[in-house]
């Protein structure tokens, strides 16, 4: 087809396009724009112009609705073109300022030479009659001049703006365009007839992406959903194009582009012989001769081979030609030139953790500046337990944790999190990745509503062994007392205060637990290989829990923080009732004894799904589990024994 039959449309894809939609990914957006053009009979060129720099060509898909046909498509970059520095219009604009610019020099010189002329003006000389007349001349000339230069300086200001506008207007349009907007797309329609068609464009672009962030708001004032979660985004992006009233959509995974299945290499074994390395040449190795290789052995080797001639030429024969290639393999190995070195990429890869789909509400704008703008994607409340936890031997400051169950469609990516707990901000966390119907711990921060006071330790020493002949033993009973107090209107359940009593690393100092009166089941008996291991001294009992596991402890405990977070902001008897229960349940448990009402306490980590009940009480570590009214006042105390052979140096104590 000629030439001349092909017509050409240009479209500005900013201004002439609407978006339908945008979807964000981490570090990538995907672009679908909609362009309504007239076609022509025959073949036509629609250049699209003005698409981002930073578009990726193999991403680009071009769809179309209408009676056309569609033959090619091209990606490229429009050069910039030079602007003229000249043009007849300029140059008349130039003439006439300069004009004006002189005219304003001649008005100048005017009122100097008339203002000269009346200060030379000699009044002896002139009449009186006439200085009225000089007067007023002096006045209408000078009236003149002030009206034509005033009007000179009106022009040159209006030549100056004329000027302005018309180089800004003159040369490409293309060229005061946005510099971030450069690519063009061609593409080639073919149409039966004169017809209205879309052509719809789907392109890629980076410098886009967007992260989550969190707002935690726990109320512990007994709300029967105490966690609400406001999912945000933030998005960024810089392509030089902005999104105007866009529908969004915001996408969790990562587009993969390495598809094929990784391959694994032969593993192999070899028998490291480092005396063969020591005469192996470069060049390739031939077998020695039996002769000279017979000659060269040790008189042991030489007895070795001597059982038979026959077997020994054999063997020698089989043993020549196996160290040979092998010695050949090695000196191959090393006369092949090393693989090149490899420049680290990064590579693009699916996530693999949780994958999900976000359509924020509505429509909304996000300008091409590079600034962060955030957007609320949903408001979620959720059920959570609540739990108090401290380490006051450490820090005696209450830490609040709640472990919710993410029971919405949507999925949490690993994020920052703003923890706000009854309206007032306490801290900054990250989330981490939570599919649906997942549950999660997270981290509240301090409560300074409970107070806990971690007393002076006290110690009572004694001595023992005043019988002839026997051997002194110092022994000395330690006392921890824990004072909490709940200064909040409602009532605080399961808190937990972690505490640690010493363990003994030799067999000559022994520990023994007072109080609380933890048991662990019965183990083996030493054996001599046990000789020298960390002793620590429990009681111990024979129960019928024999059957217990860490999974029947996770089943209770589970059970047990169900009916105390039901319970929650419930002061009713029947509340109450149900919670004494429940901590009954906890205190049947192995490992755990009852202090008080109100007070358990447990071996630690028996809650933790790691935990095995060989290894309890193996660490000293203590938990204890509280339950305390609004300004209730507890007491923990915890008592141990150290003995050790008088004049023992003990570290550690």
């Amino acid at each position: 087809m000629d030439e001349k039959q092909t017509h050409t449309i240009d479209v500005v894809s900013v201004s002439q396009s609407k978006i339908l939609n945008v979807s964000l990914y981490t570090g990538r957006a995907e672009i679908t724009r909609s362009y309504n053009i007239t076609v022509q009979e025959g073949l036509n060129t629609l250049n699209i112009l003005g698409l981002p720099n930073v578009m990726e060509n193999e991403s680009l898909r071009v769809e179309g609705r209408g009676t056309a046909l569609i033959h090619d498509v091209s990606v490229s970059e429009v050069p910039p073109e030079p602007r003229k520095k000249t043009s007849p219009v300029l140059e008349d604009l130039r003439s006439k300022k300069s004009l004006v610019e002189k005219a304003l020099v001649r008005c100048g010189v005017n009122t100097r030479t008339l203002k000269l002329y009346m200060e030379n003006l000699s009044f002896n000389t002139t009449e009186t009659t006439g200085l009225q007349d000089i007067i007023n001349q002096h006045n209408e000339m000078g009236g003149k001049i002030d009206k034509e230069e005033l009007e000179l300086e009106k022009q040159l200001k209006t030549i100056e703006d004329i000027e302005t506008e018309k180089r800004d207007l003159a040369g490409n349009a293309l060229a005061d365009t946005n510099p971030l907007m450069k690519k063009k797309v061609s593409i080639s329609l073919f149409s039966e007839k004169e017809a209205l068609i879309e052509v719809v464009l789907t392109y890629a672009v980076g410098a886009a992406t967007w992260d989550p962030i969190y707002d935690v708001r726990a109320n512990t004032q007994g709300e029967e959903k105490p966690v609400t979660v406001v999912y945000k985004a933030t998005i960024t992006q810089a392509t030089g194009e902005s999104w105007n009233k866009v529908p969004l959509t915001l996408e969790t995974a990562f587009p993969t582009y390495d598809v094929s299945v990784p391959e694994l290499q032969p593993w192999s074994l070899e028998v490291n012989e480092p005396h063969m390395h020591m005469h192996v040449p470069t060049t390739i190795i031939r077998p020695p001769s039996p002769v000279r290789r017979s000659r060269s052995r040790s008189p042991v080797q030489l007895h070795r081979y001597s059982r038979s001639p026959d077997r020994a030429r054999h063997a020698r024969r089989r043993r020549y030609s196996s160290s040979s290639e092998s010695r050949q393999s090695r000196s191959r190995a090393r006369l092949v030139s090393p693989p090149p070195l490899l420049n680290q990429v990064v590579s693009v890869t699916s996530k693999g953790n949780v994958n999900a789909t976000f359509r924020v509400p509505g429509l909304i704008t996000i300008p091409g500046d590079g600034q962060a703008h955030n957007v609320v994607v949903a408001e979620l409340k959720f059920d959570a337990a609540l739990s108090w936890v401290s380490v006051p031997k450490i820090d005696q400051k209450v830490h609040l944790h709640a472990k919710i169950r993410n029971d919405s469609e949507y999925t949490f990516i690993t994020g920052p999190a703003s923890i706000y707990v009854d309206g007032s901000f306490i801290a900054k966390t990250n989330l981490p990745a939570v599919s649906p119907w997942e549950t999660f711990d997270c981290a509240l921060g301090p409560d300074p509503s409970i107070r806990i006071t971690y007393h002076p330790l006290s110690k009572r020493a004694s001595q023992s062994g005043v019988i002839p002949f026997t051997q002194k033993t110092s022994s000395t009973r330690y006392s921890q007392r824990i004072t909490i107090l709940n200064t909040k209107t409602k009532p605080v359940q399961l808190l937990k205060i972690r505490d640690i009593i010493p363990v003994s690393e030799d067999e000559q100092i022994v520990v023994k637990l007072i109080s609380p009166a933890l048991t662990i089941p019965n183990r083996p008996s030493k054996s001599p290989s046990s000789q020298g291991k960390p002793t620590l001294s429990f009681p111990t009992k024979e129960t019928s829990r024999t059957s217990f596991s860490a999974s029947s402890l996770k089943s209770a405990l589970s059970s047990t923080a169900t009916k105390i977070g039901g319970a929650r902001g419930d002061n009713s008897n029947a509340s109450m009732k149900e919670k004494s229960e429940a901590l009954k349940e906890i205190a049947n448990l192995p490992g755990t004894v009852a202090v008080s009402k109100a007070v358990l306490a447990q071996w630690a980590d028996a809650d933790e799904p790691h935990f095995e009940e060989a290894s309890m009480g193996k660490n000293g570590m203590i938990n204890w589990l509280c339950s305390l009214q609004p300004g209730e006042t507890v007491n923990c105390m915890m008592e141990w024994d150290v003995a050790f052979p008088a004049g023992l140096d003990v570290v550690g104590l």
